[in-house]
């Protein structure tokens, strides 16, 4: 079909400044918008040959940082990002402006400000939901309502309470297709010091416009009073191991059991869990390792900036040499378990490529 004269103006002006953009990106290297804008760089370039950068590189944390970016960027991490073969320009005149999906899912979550890193973004990490802080990410919380509708969980066995948004958001959506499910819930603080926790991983959240008075953590919401109380939520103090009686009854009575572990986050705990739990694990059913992203959050951290919680609250998952969730599941894959075919890491989940879960779904094919 004829274009329009107007059509054809408009591109005798367009073809010429878009080769002059293509020319001049042919020679120039890709440079951020605004001059003033903060890049992340490495504390000390791998050039400082100073001895403060010997003392920086040679350090425990920054060793394993440098390792396990080296690993996740060799092809054979289970927990790597999705998709870090399918490139897109972040600037079309620019072939140096090449980015992955997975680098858009990892700088996605750089930008929340996780691990003590500034954030780039005025949203919080998690989501409100009914007036719930749920510590939970917008797509996550999707694939998990599609898993729970899905299968029509019944149990839900979840590891770490702490604020209890993330046990009203499960027990919501699956009192909606069975009023009898219920969520079990584990957690080895109390709630009053939970609750002092909550109070500043929410801050974020309730800065926002009409968070100060709709969206609380969920230990303060009406919502954890009224589950608690019809036992649609089922709240232990202590590790599951400590309920067993408990606990093998409420699975006794289910039909669908999913695990979710959101606990502590250091390789060895992951790995224990994992052998405590993985059998109450319903076939075709799912066992969730929550925030395998933190492992590539904190190599990050340490890398680029001096302070973060890599550095402090979890330096004892390091100095052990190992690591977090990602790096737990990395090395559950690998087991007999999975090579006998009675797992599976499913990727599949992750359709959207961005997660903070990053191949933490692993679903149950058979009875061991």
């Amino acid at each position: 079909r004829r274009r329009s004269p107007t059509v054809d103006r408009h591109m005798a002006k367009v073809v010429p400044l878009a080769r002059q953009h293509q020319a001049a990106a042919a020679v120039r290297p890709f440079r951020h918008e605004h001059e003033n804008a903060r890049i992340d760089q490495l504390v000390y370039s791998m050039d400082d040959t100073s001895k403060d950068a010997a003392v920086w590189r040679n350090s425990s944390l920054v060793q394993w940082a440098m390792r396990h970016w080296a690993y996740e960027a060799s092809g054979e991490y289970a927990c790597a990002y999705r998709h870090r073969h399918q490139y897109m320009l972040a600037n079309p005149f620019q072939k140096s402006s090449a980015v992955s999906v997975a680098e858009l899912a990892r700088l996605f979550d750089v930008s929340l400000g996780p691990m003590g890193l500034p954030p780039r973004v005025e949203a919080a990490v998690g989501v409100d939901w009914f007036g719930v802080d749920t510590q939970m990410s917008v797509i996550d919380s999707q694939s998990l309502h599609s898993i729970l509708w899905r299968l029509q969980v019944d149990l839900v066995i979840e590891i770490g309470t702490m604020c209890g948004g993330s046990a009203i958001f499960y027990a919501k959506t699956m009192a909606a297709y069975n009023p009898r499910a219920r969520v079990a819930t584990f957690d080895v603080l109390t709630i009053d010091a939970r609750v002092r926790l909550c109070r500043a991983f929410s801050r974020r959240r309730r800065s926002a416009p009409g968070g100060a008075t709709l969206t609380r953590p969920g230990l303060n919401h009406t919502f954890w009073a009224s589950l608690t109380a019809s036992g649609a939520i089922v709240p232990f103090l202590g590790k599951a191991s400590a309920h067993k009686v408990e606990l093998d009854r409420l699975v006794s009575e289910a039909s669908m059991v999913m695990v979710i572990d959101d606990g502590d986050h250091a390789t060895r705990a992951v790995k224990s869990t994992w052998q405590s739990l993985r059998n109450y694990t319903s076939v075709g059913s799912y066992y969730l390792v929550q925030d395998t992203r933190l492992d590539t959050d904190c190599a990050y951290a340490i890398l680029t900036s001096r302070s973060h919680f890599c550095r402090n609250d979890w330096r004892y998952a390091f100095e052990e040499g190992t690591g977090g969730p990602g790096l737990a599941v990395d090395q559950i894959v690998r087991s007999d378990d999975f090579h006998q075919g009675n797992w599976k890491q499913d990727r599949s989940i992750e359709a959207w490529g961005v997660t903070q879960h990053p191949g933490g779904y692993l679903l149950r094919r058979k009875h061991e």
